[in-house]
């Protein structure tokens, strides 16, 4: 229930945040692994959405890829790089997602 209230629960609501002075909207970028989605993953894309609350942020979700993950792990991944970019992106705090990234 926890995981359904982070992906499709009602937040109160707030007033847009003021776009910058040149217009642009802040980029932020948060990488992981993402191999089983937990409430930790989301809480963490949660509060990387929310760093500045006065500006409009675009949240990059940077997945790492299956190689990188498993040379760095020594480990396979449980699902797929696929799958976790498909669950990454359906986070209702990630505008975009990037794929196959470095494990560093």
């Amino acid at each position: 229930r926890l995981v359904a209230a982070l992906l499709c629960g009602a937040e109160p609501s707030s007033p847009s945040p003021a776009p910058r002075a040149n217009g642009a909207r802040r980029r932020v970028l948060l990488t992981g692994c993402f191999d089983i989605m937990h409430a930790g993953h989301y809480n963490a894309l949660r509060q990387a959405k929310a760093i500045f609350p006065d500006e409009e942020v675009v949240l990059v979700a940077g997945v790492h890829s299956d190689e990188a993950i498993e040379s760095a792990k020594g480990a396979p991944t449980v699902l797929t790089h696929a799958e976790r970019s498909e669950l990454v992106a359906a986070c209702r705090w990630v505008d975009e997602v990037a794929g196959d990234l470095p494990y560093e």
